[in-house]
């Protein structure tokens, strides 16, 4: 049974990814030199996780659109170490936050 539809259009989706990405990189508030102290430097390391996070979960709903023939071919086997790449960074930015 397919996965039901989020967006109608492939634009709706994208603009929806945009937001998604936008509101998490907006900036804490403050200039850098304020973001660097502890509280503030562990903000950011969460921020970073999160951003982290929605790529992972963009690129697993990406890779699970497709067929399993394309998830098993060289390109889909490329894609999913991409994926393990990312959580392996968000997975390390974790460790800081």
């Amino acid at each position: 049974m397919p996965t039901p539809r989020l967006y109608e259009s492939g634009a709706e989706r994208q603009r929806a990814y945009r937001e998604r990405l936008e509101a998490a990189a907006r900036p804490i508030g403050g200039s850098l030199t304020e973001k660097l102290g502890k509280v503030n430097g562990r903000a950011l390391a969460r921020r970073g996780e999160a951003l982290l996070q929605a790529l992972q979960d963009e690129m697993e709903a990406c890779r699970d659109a497709r067929s399993e023939a394309w998830q098993d071919s060289e390109r889909g086997e490329a894609f999913q170490e991409a994926i393990d790449l990312v959580e392996a960074a968000r997975l390390a930015v974790g460790d800081i936050a």
